[in-house]
């Protein structure tokens, strides 16, 4: 009883962190979000000498960083955070599946001898997602501003194929493990869960999980099912911790869903430089997408946290290499034509963006 009590009042702390932001609650770069608070606390204090208040209707204008979530064993994520898909067996070779084998093969080779397992094992490393959930208020806020780009998005690029998006946003206490498909989940941050686990080589019969460890974060992604050639199998999540990922997230993410049917077709022959080049396509519209409406919606510091995240985006992860020779293409012959040659050709897409 005394051990449940005491969790009960660790997740009641958790809440509170993330509503008052306390002192406590700063990640290192302490002095940046200094600046950000002060900026905004001066920008308060002149609208109440001009009498009035402005009231953003955006409620994921400023970053809420939560360095809670940094380094939490895997058992207490699993035991806190919402689960939004079965763990999923990574693809042999991808770069997840060679990532983990390469950070786990030590431990995981001592841990099958210690255990008494015969040589010729086999060991499936995979992933699973937890979500933090977000304060109402501000998850419904990111709502509002994730269907608006949608259907901007569908204004601006009107080839590009309509897909249903079913918007979750995440509350505590719930599963969505048995109906995860086709749905993009709001929450404030997310975590990876990475195991690694034993099958018996000659029934492929999983014996027992070896190791599990957590990996927080705070950005947007879509898991796709490539085994559907179509690439219709599809979940998003989508965290509103900071608002770069929150005003790029619909146009990322969902990008690449609807042009995985010619994705796809190119992943048959070459899987990595079909993400290259669909990450340079769905990132370097993001942004444009993204900077317009956000624009359009008076959406406050959207341009300087947009720049922020896209200023050296090549170094950030291999497989965007590409994508400021999207942006640049995209700069000259507009966003639909950068969409059209995709579709038409991506082979061709790469040889036009390297041009530029």
């Amino acid at each position: 009883m005394g051990s449940r009590k005491k969790k009960q009042k660790d997740k009641q702390k958790l809440r509170e962190h993330i509503d008052t932001g306390t002192e406590e609650n700063r990640f290192p770069r302490r002095e940046f979000l200094r600046k950000v608070v002060n900026g905004a606390a001066l920008a308060a204090v002149s609208s109440l000498f001009n009498g009035s208040e402005t009231k953003s209707e955006w409620l994921f204008e400023t970053p809420r960083p939560w360095p809670y979530l940094k380094g939490m064993p895997a058992v207490d994520v699993i035991e806190r955070y919402v689960p939004v898909n079965e763990p999923d067996i990574l693809e042999k070779d991808t770069p997840r599946f060679n990532k983990i084998v390469e950070e786990t093969d030590t431990q995981i080779r001592q841990l099958i001898l210690s255990r008494g397992y015969p040589p010729g094992m086999m060991v499936k490393p995979s992933e699973q997602f937890f979500v933090v959930p977000e304060r109402p208020e501000v998850a419904a806020s990111a709502l509002k501003y994730f269907e608006k780009a949608v259907d901007f998005m569908y204004e601006k690029l009107p080839k590009l194929r309509k897909i249903d998006v079913d918007w979750r946003i995440v509350r505590d206490g719930e599963n969505h493990t048995q109906n995860t498909y086709g749905r993009a989940f709001i929450g404030h941050a997310y975590f990876i869960i990475e195991r690694v686990d034993i099958y018996d080589p000659k029934t492929d019969v999983k014996l027992e999980n070896l190791l599990a460890r957590s990996v927080s974060m705070i950005g947007a992604r879509a898991m796709t099912d490539w085994n559907h050639d179509d690439g219709n199998e599809w979940y998003a999540i989508m965290s509103t911790e900071h608002p770069a990922v929150v005003l790029s997230a619909p146009f990322s993410e969902l990008i690449p869903v609807a042009v995985s049917e010619t994705t796809g077709r190119y992943r048959k022959d070459d899987k990595q430089g079909a993400r290259i080049l669909d990450e340079a396509l769905s990132e370097a519209l993001s942004y444009n997408l993204a900077q317009e409406l956000a624009a359009q919606l008076g959406i406050r510091n959207a341009k300087h946290h947009l720049d922020e995240g896209f200023e050296n985006i090549e170094k950030k992860l291999p497989e965007y290499v590409l994508v400021k020779n999207a942006a640049r293409f995209i700069q000259r012959h507009g966003m639909q034509a950068a969409l059209d040659l995709y579709l038409e050709n991506m082979e061709k897409f790469k040889e036009e963006i390297l041009k530029v």
